[in-house]
C-alpha cells in the first residue's frame, strides 16, 4: 500500500492540530481503521441486543464484542438533518430566531445548518466550509471511502468532499408514483451495496482507512412480504443484519479486522402503528418526534467509549474524531443530556426523564414523563409547571441561538491560504468557526473587512470572556474608528450623532442605550460604515 501517502497526510494532520485541534488525552492509540455503518430507518427496539422484536444475530455478536449505548438518539427524525449532524457535529435546526416561525423546507435548508452558510457559497445542503468527517479524517491520513445508497445523500448533499472513493448505489426517484419507487428499491439493496464495498476495499490505496456504508433495506421495508407493516419491517431488519454480517466477513477475509473500530447506528427510527395523544405524521415524518422516531441503536466494537453517556447523532462525529486521537475544539451547541428537534410544526425538547412538545401554531404545550409513560400517552404539563417553565425558557433560548439568522465568522485570508496549502480545504472553500452563541450576528449585519476583523473580534471574545471594552480594543488595534448606534428596522442610526474617541467612551455609550434596543457597534474605514449588532441580552 502507498504508505508515503499516509505519511504526507499525517504531516498535514499535524499542521491541522497546530491550528486548534487539540490532541486527545485518551491513552488508547488512534484506531488504524474506522468503519461507520448506518442503517437507514432502524429503530432501537428492532435490534435483539436491545431486547427488541427483531432477530439480529450479527449485530448481537458485534455488541457482545463491544458495547451498547442504551441512550442513543437521532438528532432528527429525518435523514438529511440527522446525517448532517453526524457528519459535521452540529445540531440541526429549522429555527429562525422567532419561535413561531420555521425555515421553509427545501433542498438548501433540509440539513438544518443554514446558519453556517455565508453568502456566495455553492448551493450544497451542507455548506462547503463546514468541517466534515471525510475532510477531517483525510487530513488525519486516512484513506476515505463512502458507499451510499440513499439518494438524499448523493454528491449535491455535501458530505462527499474529503472522500477519496465515493460510490453511489441505486436509482430511486425522489419524487413520483409510489409503485415506481417500489420497483426501483432493489437497485439499492444490500447485495448491491456490499458488492460496491468489496470493490472499494480491493481498490484501496492504504490499509489505514475510514469506510462509511449506508444501507436502505430497513427504510425500504414496504417492498417486503407479509401483511402488517411491523412484519415487513422485521423481515427487512433481518436482511440488514445479514448484510452487516457479510460486511464483517469481507473485512475478516482481507485480514482487516485487527485494530478496526466498527461503529453501527441509524439515522432515525420509524412509526409502526403506535398511537399517541398527539396524532403526528406517519412513517418518519415526525411533527412531533415520538420516541420510536428518535431512539436508535448505537454499537461500538471493540469497546472504547463510555456507554452510559447520552449519545446523539452529532456526538457520533465527536466519537469518531476521538478514535483518531483528536477532539473537536468547538463547544457543543446543546448540553450533554438534552435534545432539541426543531421541526416545521413543533419544537420537541428532551432532557432526562422529561420530554415536551410545543406547537408553533399555538396548539398547546405537552409534557411527558418518559420513565413513567414511555409510550407518551399522558400529558402531565399541568402537574409539573416548574418543568414546563424550564423547558419553555430553554426552547426559547435555543431557538435564538440556533436560528438561521445567526451566522459564523470566516477565517482570515491567511488562515484560508494555509489550510488550502495543507490540502484540508479545496480551492474556494471557507472553514467556519463558531461565534459564541450569546453574541449572535445576523447575516445582514455581518461585519466584513479585508483582514478578517470580525474573526479577530469573535476569537478574542471567545477566549477572554464577555467584555465590550475588549471588543472595542480589538478594533482600536486595527486603526479603525468606531461608531455606536441603534437599529431601527434595517437602518442603523447613531446615538445623538455621538462618535466615541476611546474604548472607555464607547463602552459607556453601549451601556447608556435603552436596554431593549439592539446596540450597533460599527467601524469606519475609508468613509464606509461596517457594523455588527449586539443584542440587548448580551449586556
Amino acid at each position: 500500500m502507498n504508505r508515503a501517502l499516509s505519511v504526507a497526510r499525517a504531516a498535514s494532520a499535524g499542521a491541522l492540530l497546530a491550528l486548534g485541534v487539540a490532541a486527545c488525552a485518551d491513552p488508547e492509540r488512534p484506531a488504524e481503521r474506522i468503519v461507520l455503518i448506518v442503517a437507514d430507518t432502524l429503530r432501537q427496539d428492532a435490534v435483539s441486543a436491545y431486547q427488541g422484536f427483531g432477530k439480529t444475530p450479527n449485530l448481537d455478536a458485534l455488541a457482545k464484542d463491544g458495547q451498547l449505548f442504551p441512550d442513543a438518539v437521532a438528532s432528527y427524525h429525518q435523514t438529511t438533518m440527522s446525517m448532517a449532524a453526524l457528519f459535521t457535529g452540529r445540531t440541526p435546526s429549522l429555527e429562525t430566531g422567532n419561535r413561531r416561525g420555521a425555515i421553509r423546507w427545501h433542498g438548501r435548508s433540509w440539513c438544518g445548518i443554514s446558519r453556517y452558510r455565508p453568502a456566495l457559497l455553492r448551493p450544497r445542503c451542507i455548506p462547503d466550509g463546514l468541517p466534515t468527517l471525510g475532510k477531517v479524517l483525510r487530513a488525519r491520513g486516512y484513506w476515505t471511502m463512502g458507499v451510499v445508497s440513499n439518494s438524499l445523500l448523493f454528491d449535491a448533499f455535501g458530505i462527499r468532499p474529503g472522500f477519496d472513493e465515493w460510490i453511489e448505489i441505486g436509482n430511486v426517484p425522489l419524487r413520483g408514483r409510489r409503485d415506481a419507487k417500489l420497483k426501483s428499491f432493489p437497485t439499492r439493496a444490500a447485495d448491491k451495496v456490499n458488492a460496491a464495498v468489496a470493490r472499494a476495499l480491493d481498490g484501496r490505496r492504504d490499509d489505514h482507512f475510514f469506510l462509511y456504508v449506508h444501507y436502505m433495506d430497513v427504510h425500504d421495508y414496504a417492498m417486503g412480504d407479509g401483511g402488517h407493516p411491523r412484519q415487513r419491517y422485521a423481515q427487512a431488519v433481518g436482511r440488514l443484519d445479514e448484510a452487516v454480517g457479510q460486511l464483517i466477513g469481507m473485512l475478516e477475509e482481507r485480514d482487516l479486522m485487527d485494530d478496526t473500530l466498527i461503529i453501527f447506528t441509524s439515522d432515525h427510527g420509524e412509526r409502526l402503528g403506535e398511537v399517541h395523544q398527539i396524532p403526528g405524521r406517519g412513517g418518519h415524518r415526525g411533527n412531533p418526534s415520538f420516541e420510536e422516531l428518535l431512539r436508535v441503536p448505537l454499537i461500538v466494537s471493540p469497546a472504547r467509549f463510555d456507554p452510559s453517556r447520552p449519545a446523539r447523532s452529532e456526538d457520533v462525529f465527536r466519537m469518531i474524531l476521538e478514535a483518531t486521537g483528536i477532539k473537536d475544539p468547538r463547544p457543543s451547541e446543546l448540553q450533554p443530556e438534552e435534545l432539541l428537534v426543531s421541526e416545521t410544526e413543533w419544537q420537541t425538547y428532551r432532557r432526562g426523564q422529561w420530554k415536551s412538545y410545543w406547537s408553533r401554531a399555538g396548539k398547546g404545550f405537552y409534557l411527558y414523563d418518559l420513565t413513567a409513560d414511555p409510550a407518551e400517552t399522558l400529558n402531565v404539563a399541568k402537574e409539573n409547571k416548574l418543568v414546563v417553565r424550564r423547558h419553555r425558557q430553554r426552547i426559547l433560548l435555543l431557538a435564538r441561538q440556533l436560528g438561521a439568522e445567526t451566522t459564523s465568522r470566516t477565517l482570515t485570508d491567511q488562515e484560508i491560504a494555509r489550510l488550502q496549502s495543507l490540502g484540508y480545504l479545496e480551492e474556494g472553500e471557507v472553514l467556519l468557526r463558531d461565534i459564541p452563541p450569546n453574541l449572535p450576528i445576523r447575516k445582514r449585519d455581518a461585519l466584513r473587512t479585508p483582514d478578517g476583523l470580525l474573526g479577530r473580534i469573535g476569537l478574542a471574545y471567545e477566549s477572554q470572556g464577555a467584555n465590550s471594552t475588549l471588543l472595542l480594543e480589538n478594533i482600536k488595534e486595527k486603526g479603525y474608528a468606531w461608531n455606536v448606534g441603534f437599529r431601527n428596522g434595517d437602518r442603523v442610526r447613531s446615538v445623538g450623532g455621538y462618535r466615541a474617541h476611546t474604548a472607555a467612551e464607547a463602552e459607556q455609550l453601549l451601556y447608556s442605550v435603552y436596554a431593549r434596543v439592539p446596540v450597533t457597534l460599527g467601524v469606519e474605514r475609508n468613509g464606509e460604515l461596517l457594523y455588527i449588532t449586539v443584542p440587548p441580552d448580551w449586556r
